[in-house]
């Protein structure tokens, strides 16, 4: 029972510092909760932080890419694009990732000319 405790602790101050709660009212809230609905509280709460983090490696890689898109200009250069740099976007825990058109063709053995899909 312990751990129930001490997750239940650690929520309240989760909590308190992304909403800004009072003591009281964190604690009330978090201690009439089932510890169910708080775990999937947190796992959202998580996923959300990450979808903001993830915007921001976008914009950086984005600049990234225009930097080095700009500076490295030779002939048969593979241009640098955001999501390359950037990686994948945040998923849900259990979420599956959504395959590209050009990954769900190759899956089957189908053949997409470079450029084709973009």
């Amino acid at each position: 029972m312990d751990r129930v405790r001490d997750f239940k602790r650690q929520l309240i101050i989760l909590f308190m510092r992304e909403f800004s709660w009072g003591w009281e009212y964190t604690k009330k809230l978090v201690g009439e909760m089932p510890i169910g609905d708080l775990n999937e509280l947190a796992d959202e709460l998580s996923f959300q932080r990450s979808l903001d983090a993830y915007e921001r490696r976008q914009n950086t890689a984005a600049i990234m890419a225009t930097i080095i898109n700009m500076t490295y200009r030779g002939k048969g250069a593979k241009r640098a694009s955001a999501k390359d740099m950037a990686g994948a976007p945040p998923r849900r825990s259990g979420e599956k990732a959504q395959k590209t058109l050009r990954e769900a063709a190759e899956d089957i053995g189908i053949r997409i000319p470079e450029g084709g899909t973009e």
